[in-house]
């Protein structure tokens, strides 16, 4: 089992979806009405079965993951022709299809030079469509690379909580000629959040707490 399999195996998101998972379609309906749709880090398929129901006229989705385990336990929940899922490797996937639309919705935070995975999902995407990154981000010019260690489960310090810049992530865009149309948006993101005296915010087991933030490029 990979070392985070137990987080997502734990989440049941198929009744009850994620509030950004509301964001993200909202978002997309505004710019795609149809096409071909992938996501990168697709955990056990939940975000892929909600759009499938909002999304009509995307004809194909596509669901990518580096885990065994949570593939498995998404094409046993599969019941739709239009949807796929495959175990693969964000930074180096080889697949036979383009994409209108391609999500990264808190994958990016698992890798310390996101430049792989941006290149790789550029090769696969349509000329004007978009890829939606959702994450936490430092608005300021500042990389931030962080490891943890679940005692209770591994030996072993784990990914998964970093914060790259916005203006990294734009710069890698940049010399692919993929422009942000779209201004950030923040998001509190999660269906739990807290209130502080500088607004909504999520937390996690880290007393880490941040926004979530979605960027948009096109090709």
């Amino acid at each position: 089992m990979k070392s985070q399999d137990y987080i997502y195996l734990k989440e049941n998101y198929y009744k009850k979806p994620k509030q950004q998972f509301f964001f993200i379609k909202n978002n997309i309906l505004k710019i795609k009405k149809k096409g071909k749709l992938l996501d990168l880090g697709c955990a056990k398929g939940e975000f892929i079965f909600f759009l499938e129901k909002y999304l009509k006229y995307f004809d194909y989705f596509t669901g990518i993951d580096y885990s065994k385990n949570l593939i498995a336990e998404a094409k046993r929940k599969n019941k739709s022709k239009n949807i796929n899922f495959l175990v693969k490797n964000a930074e180096n996937f080889k697949l036979n299809k383009k994409y209108d639309i391609i999500i990264i919705a808190g994958l990016i935070s698992y890798f310390d030079d996101p430049l792989k995975l941006i290149n790789c999902s550029i090769r696969h995407l349509n000329k004007n469509g978009y890829i939606f990154i959702m994450d936490k981000f430092n608005e300021n010019n500042v990389d931030l690379i962080v490891k943890y260690r679940n005692n209770k489960i591994s030996k072993k310090f784990a990914k998964g909580w970093n914060f790259h810049s916005i203006q990294t992530i734009d710069n890698i865009f940049l010399k692919k000629r993929l422009k942000n149309p779209l201004k950030p948006k923040n998001d509190p993101g999660r269906s739990f959040k807290i209130k502080t005296n500088y607004g909504n915010y999520f937390a996690n087991g880290f007393n880490q707490y941040f926004n979530l933030t979605l960027l948009v490029y096109k090709k």
